[in-house]
Order: structure tokens, then C-alpha cells, then sequence
């Protein structure tokens, strides 16, 4: 009998069609089985899943992963955050919160001294809305650890994650008694609530003057500057002194910055605080020779935003201009310009320590772009409190609110407290 050609074609089509709905679909119930093995209680089923996930050609599906261990064991739920942090897809803007939740848990659980270091890290990055159950439980474990440095740390990230909200007072309500002391100032500064702090005017006089640094210097100048004319003149002033030029409105000539990287310097952070066009500034920085004003531009520049080359501004600043005597007031004045106080935490430690030049730069730099923070009563006799106390509550306040604060467009932690 003859073949039908047509059927001859007919079979070759199915041929066909089925090869390649199998290697459509073949690939997918492939990934499809070795993601339910990540969740295997054996290691070794585990291990070869993984290593079948990271070697196939298709991106990881971050999004499956998570829904597998979301439900896995304890042990494939670590497993798994290893092998995500090895993959750069781990953290709290890939994992959904009850996922962060409870590898939390735990970390606490297990209480290994780098499970504690993780924890920590993690709720420095924790976002606001995290369940407060999971973070009060992992707070009484991290408070009681017995390595004071340990449980001090802890408590350092778990205040910043608090903030100025509710759930602070029952946070402090796990310290353990023999630290009960690390939660008084946080009490105070939650009681006393946004208004500013009243210090004694001694408290300034006392401290204002001991630090005679050339940054320290320069910053008045540039204070004494945005005091001057409408804003339109102070820009003028800005674009001029960036060009080493004169300022053509008058300036107390005791305080005006010297011809020179001084005054280009000057310049640079005058243009920050006023939030003004970014061009001048990046014109001025390409020019500059000094290696210091060149960086005060680029931190100037990234004050105002958008950051240079999109690099990650603060931790350019972080870096920038390292000093043998303490930080430089620089990278901490034009992050706090940008709405970034990160950088005065150091500073307020210092400054609680006891360091007379740290109160004084901190004093010098809170009164001028935080004046919401403190009040200097005009009556001596007003309620006030006694420097030690006074920088203790100011270092609570900063780690209740430098996470809050920061106005980039783009922060995961720009949030409003209630």
C-alpha cells in the first residue's frame, strides 16, 4: 500500500512540536523539582539542588525560591540564606519580612556570636513596618546576651529601628536589670517628645571655643555667610568664591575665607547649604588641583543630588577625607545639607564620651542645621540639664531619628513616625 504523504508530514510535525515542547517544558519541571529538594531536610539534596539552580543559564527565580523556604525547615531555611548571600539576592528588599522574621528567630536561637553580628546587621536595615512581636522577641535576646559589647551593639540597632514611636517603651521594657541604665536617656528623649532639648547657655559658651581647626573655621565663615543679603546674593556669593573671586556683597572681613583653596572650599559648602544648581560646583571640581577641595566639591555635589556617577553617596563620605585628630567636619556638615545625619553619630559619641572638641564641633553643627533639636533658653534660670546628661540624650535622639530623617526620593527608610 502507498505511504500517504500527508501523513508522513502529519508525523513529522508531531515530531517536531513534541521535541519542542520538551525542551520548553522539560527545563521548567526540571527547576520546578529542584526547588522543592531546597527545602529537603537532607544537606546533601539540598546542596545538589542549589548547585543545579546557580549552574542552570536562567536567572534565579528569587520570587519561587522564597515561597519554597518560606515553608522549609529550619535548617534548609539557613542553608537557603547562605546560598542567597552568596548570590547577591539576599536582604530585606528581596526577602519578603515574615521570611526576614524568621531567620531572625533563628539567628537568636542559635545565638552564635556571627548569627549575633548578622542579626545586628540585619536590623539596621530593617524596614519600619516589621512585625513588632518578632522584633521585641529578637530584642530580649540580643539585650540579656552575656557579652555586654554584644547585647550593646544590639541595642544600638534595635533604638534606631524603634525611633520616636510606640513601640519604643515596650522595647525598653526587655533590658535586663543590671541595664536598665542604657534605657534612660531613650526615655527621656521619648517622654520629652519632638520638641527641642533646653540647654543651659553655658553649655554652648563652655564649648564653642575649643576648637580651633581650620574646617571648624571655615564652616563659621560659611554660617556667617548664609546670613548674608537674599538668597540670590548668597548664590552670587557661592559662584563667585568657587571661582577664588571676591564675594560682592560685604562680609565681615575678620571671617571672610582667604583667596585660595580656602575660599574655593568655602565656596563649595556655601553652594550646598543653599541647595543651588550643581553645575557651578561640577565646573569648579574639574578645574580643581587640591586634592581636599576637590572632594569637598564632590560631597557638596552629592549633597544636593542627584549623587555623583550614581555612586552611592554616603559611602563616599564615609571614606572622604580621613583625619588623624577626629573626623572631618566636612563630610558630616554636607550630609547633614543632604538630609543624611549618619555621619553624626561618631561625633554625638564622642561627644557623650566626654571630648571637649567633639561637643564643641557637635554643639557647633547641631545649633546651626538642626535648630529643632536643642533651645537655649534666654533665662538662666529655666529648666535645663547638665552637659554630660545633656549630650547623652542628644546621642538617644540622633539614633531615635538619623534612620527616619533621610529625605532622599529613593530611601527604603524614609518613613514618618507617628
Amino acid at each position: 500500500m502507498t505511504p500517504r504523504p500527508w501523513l508522513t508530514i502529519t508525523s513529522m510535525l508531531a515530531l517536531l512540536i513534541g521535541v519542542v515542547l520538551g525542551l520548553l517544558f522539560i527545563p521548567t519541571l526540571r527547576t520546578q523539582a529542584h526547588l522543592g529538594d531546597i527545602a529537603s531536610s537532607s544537606f546533601e539534596t539540598r546542596q545538589q539542588a542549589w548547585n543545579w539552580l546557580k549552574s542552570s543559564p536562567e536567572p534565579l527565580p528569587v520570587d519561587q525560591v522564597n515561597l519554597v523556604l518560606v515553608d522549609a525547615p529550619p535548617e534548609a531555611l539557613i542553608h537557603g540564606a547562605r546560598e542567597l548571600q552568596g548570590l547577591q539576592s539576599w536582604g530585606w528588599d528581596t526577602q519578603p519580612n515574615v521570611m526576614m522574621a524568621q531567620y531572625l528567630k533563628l539567628l537568636m536561637w542559635r545565638s552564635h556570636i556571627m548569627d549575633m553580628d548578622a542579626a545586628i546587621i540585619l536590623i539596621d536595615g530593617a524596614p519600619a513596618d516589621m512585625p513588632e512581636d518578632t522584633m521585641l522577641e529578637v530584642g530580649d535576646v540580643l539585650f540579656s546576651h552575656p557579652d555586654s559589647t554584644v547585647a550593646r551593639r544590639g541595642f544600638d540597632s534595635m533604638m534606631g529601628w524603634c525611633g520616636l514611636r510606640p513601640v519604643l517603651p515596650a522595647m525598653l521594657e526587655h533590658l535586663p536589670p543590671q541595664r536598665l541604665e542604657w534605657g534612660l536617656p531613650y526615655q527621656a528623649v521619648f517622654q520629652h517628645g519632638d520638641a527641642p532639648m533646653r540647654v543651659h547657655p553655658g553649655i554652648i559658651h563652655a564649648t564653642g571655643g575649643l576648637d580651633t581647626r581650620e574646617e571648624h573655621l571655615l564652616l563659621r565663615t560659611v554660617q556667617t555667610a548664609t546670613n548674608q543679603g537674599d538668597a540670590s546674593q548668597r548664590r552670587r556669593t557661592a559662584e563667585r568664591w568657587l571661582k577664588d573671586v571676591q564675594a560682592e556683597y560685604e562680609i565681615d572681613s575678620s571671617v571672610a575665607p582667604p583667596p585660595g583653596t580656602q575660599r574655593r572650599i568655602a565656596g563649595a559648602l556655601l553652594a550646598a547649604h543653599e541647595h543651588l544648581d550643581p553645575v557651578p560646583i561640577e565646573q569648579a571640581m574639574v578645574i580643581e588641583q587640591d586634592a581636599v577641595a576637590r572632594t569637598v566639591m564632590r560631597l557638596a555635589i552629592d549633597a544636593i543630588g542627584p549623587a555623583w556617577n550614581d555612586d552611592d553617596p554616603m559611602e563616599f563620605a564615609r571614606r572622604a577625607l580621613p583625619t588623624s585628630d577626629g573626623a572631618s567636619l566636612y563630610p558630616i556638615y554636607l550630609r547633614m545639607v543632604g538630609g543624611d545625619l549618619t555621619l553624626l553619630g561618631p561625633l554625638l559619641n564622642e561627644a557623650a564620651g566626654g571630648s571637649a572638641p567633639a561637643r564643641a564641633r557637635a554643639i557647633a553643627l547641631i545649633s546651626w542645621i538642626l535648630p529643632e533639636w536643642i533651645e537655649v533658653p534666654p533665662d538662666i534660670g529655666a529648666e535645663t540639664m547638665k552637659a554630660d546628661i545633656f549630650y547623652e540624650h542628644l546621642l538617644a535622639r540622633w539614633r531615635l531619628e538619623h534612620r527616619w530623617v533621610v529625605n532622599s526620593a529613593d530611601s527604603t527608610d524614609d518613613v514618618t513616625h507617628d
